[in-house]
């Protein structure tokens, strides 16, 4: 299973790829879910943080799956301790002292809605599925009203 990590906006990351994906993946911060031939989703902006880099070294001590560090700088660990890399390019933060992560968290949401995206194509995951888990409310409703007996198709207005 592919497991989603980070800290700060890759946390972020790890919480909304899952959901993206109708929960085809696990999002965590810690290597207790980490199993053999789990694949590791990283984001860090930097490559540098410290606790994305414990994790990512204690899953090869797990002998896990392959590792893919999404980051956006050119010299950092995070892409020596990878096996595949996806580069967010170098990104300039637009806030006045060059520090709040905007841009870097649009870059890493289209990224992370782009693995989400592939995940549910390659393991066929379909509207009955994400109707299946999906709680309510308009999308659950609108999943569910082709496929889910007793769901009607005006449940969602």
């Amino acid at each position: 299973m592919p497991l989603i990590s980070g800290l700060g906006l890759g946390w972020v990351m790890g919480q909304i790829v899952p959901a993206a994906a109708g929960r085809l993946t696990g999002g965590f911060f810690n290597g207790l879910l980490i199993s053999p031939n789990d694949c590791i989703v990283a984001f860090s902006t930097s490559g540098k943080t410290r606790e994305v880099l414990e994790l990512i070294e204690l899953a090869r001590h797990l002998d896990c799956g392959p590792i893919i560090g999404i980051t956006s700088h050119p010299e950092s660990e995070m892409r020596r301790l990878s096996d595949n890399v996806i580069d967010m390019g170098l990104i300039e933060e637009p806030c006045l002292l060059g520090l709040t992560p905007t841009a870097s968290i649009a870059v890493m949401s289209a990224i992370g809605d782009a693995i989400a995206l592939i995940l549910m194509e390659r393991k066929g995951f379909s509207r009955h599925d994400y109707g299946l888990r999906h709680h309510g409310g308009y999308l659950g409703a609108k999943a569910r009203e082709d496929n889910v007996a007793g769901v009607s198709k005006n449940a969602h207005t």
